[in-house]
């Protein structure tokens, strides 16, 4: 159970992520996408993900497939995005993070991922549609990110598996130099602030998946 101390300090950072995710999506009226589209979209990928996991395969295969799914609909919805507004799109990238990032994902795992923004001031056409689409296709909330956005540490055991998200990040689609931008700046600040840890680990990682 949680202590009134703790309590209020969950509170505060729900406000606080919520607070975020309005201000980089910007203020209504909403972009969404048409519900028919969703829909349609949401109907395809389900049914194509069904197959995957009914198919006699292994399981390195179906996570293998899966991801390939998963990857084809997030372009999917960045390229009609870009298609509608291709001035703001091209701010933006798209990134899977957790077991998507690392391609190992089961039939009941969360497509998570983050919507990496490179200039907050735009008119968040595109971010909006992108957020929503996600949303409605996979029900998850992809989370935008500013490309120079500081991760804030508390010091605690969790500290390893923030960073270790954040440096697994995958590119799916969008601007490819936005994305390594925000790469580039979490790994300045891990060797600032934690620059042991830093050196060793973008070590293994690289070694891991070159």
């Amino acid at each position: 159970k949680l202590n009134q101390e703790q309590l209020t300090q969950l509170v505060n950072e729900v406000i606080d992520v919520h607070a975020k995710e309005v201000s980089y999506l910007g203020s209504s009226p909403l972009v969404m996408p048409e519900k028919e589209w969703t829909g349609e979209q949401r109907k395809e990928f389900q049914a194509r993900r069904r197959t995957i996991w009914r198919a006699r395969q292994s399981l390195e295969y179906k996570m293998s497939a899966y991801t390939e799914l998963a990857d084809e609909f997030v372009r999917r919805i960045y390229a009609e995005a870009e298609q509608r507004f291709p001035d703001e799109a091209q701010t933006v990238a798209l990134a899977a993070t957790g077991s998507y990032a690392r391609r190992e994902m089961i039939q009941v795992s969360d497509i998570e991922g983050r919507i990496v923004v490179s200039d907050p001031d735009k008119i968040p056409q595109a971010r909006q549609f992108i957020y929503y689409a996600l949303q409605g296709i996979f029900g998850q909330e992809w989370q935008p990110v500013k490309v120079d956005e500081v991760v804030k540490m508390k010091g605690d055991d969790k500290e390893l598996e923030v960073a270790t998200r954040l440096l697994e990040m995958r590119y799916i689609a969008g601007n490819g130099k936005v994305f390594a931008a925000r790469k580039q700046k979490f790994q300045e600040q891990l060797d600032r602030e934690y620059k042991d840890f830093a050196l060793v680990y973008i070590r293994s990682w690289n070694v891991h998946y070159q």
